[in-house]
């Protein structure tokens, strides 16, 4: 049976070729753009910081951020990419310090809710297809609702509308909805840099409508033979542009 992702339909939907060159050709290449580290390195906090929680082990702020710098040391390496030059590897650094320490002082001492997953993985079977993806942390409130947590380290901040049509975590909520004591979800997005939280909820028919989007979706994928470039802003953040004549440039 094949995999597919979300990544898998965002990078099509994006760019067709980059999506040719990443999934089909398989080419693999060693750039990683600074914001995508940045965020990684938050994560892996944020994922200490609840998993210490799991054991009964506060983590005060002080041990949080030396776990983020020491994390962005170890992991930085000399092809992490800068697209703005105007600003700096210390100035995304800071960036995610601030978002870890708002983070922290807003939800401290953590008890909102009980854990039961941190970067679970979900398989949701689809027609011919099997759906696979990586819940953040996933929590169930005392009156038994779970939430989907999902945390965002973007410069940007979404509409309502956006939060509402968003199928990442939607499609997530299909791989925990048939568990014994799952009756009501809320998704949760986190907007770290802006000290920010949405919520949402999906109904049963927009998750069923859901699922025959995401197999119209991986069917286009399939029944591509011509995997054209697609030319946006986001080639500048692309890991093949030396391949590609549309968004070509020099790192």
């Amino acid at each position: 049976m094949e995999i597919y992702s979300y990544s898998h339909i965002n990078t099509f939907e994006n760019c067709p070729l980059r999506y040719r060159y990443r999934y089909i050709d398989r080419i693999k290449v060693d750039t990683k753009f600074v914001e995508a580290f940045m965020g990684s390195r938050v994560h892996k906090s944020l994922e200490k910081l609840y998993r210490d929680d799991i054991w009964d082990k506060e983590s005060s702020l002080k041990s949080l951020l030396d776990f983020y710098h020491s994390n962005w040391e170890k992991n930085w390496h000399d092809s992490v990419i800068i697209v703005r030059k105007e600003y700096s590897r210390e100035h995304y650094r800071e960036i995610g310090r601030r978002s870890l320490e708002q983070y922290y002082k807003r939800y401290f001492p953590f008890d909102q809710t009980e854990i039961r997953a941190l970067e679970k993985r979900i398989e949701i079977p689809l027609d011919d297809f099997r759906f696979v993806g990586y819940i953040d942390r996933l929590s169930r409130r005392v009156d038994g609702t779970y939430e989907i947590h999902d945390y965002k380290t973007s410069s940007r901040l979404p509409l309502k509308h956006d939060i509402d049509e968003d199928w990442q975590l939607a499609i997530y909520q299909l791989g925990i909805q048939e568990w014994d004591d799952v009756n009501d979800v809320d998704l949760i997005w986190h907007y770290l840099v802006f000290d920010k939280e949405f919520r949402s909820k999906r109904s049963p028919e927009t998750l069923e409508n859901l699922k025959r989007e995401i197999v119209s979706k991986i069917n286009d994928i399939k029944d591509t033979s011509d995997f054209e470039p697609k030319k946006s802003p986001l080639c500048g953040w692309c890991a093949y542009q030396n391949l590609c004549s549309a968004g070509k440039r020099s790192f």
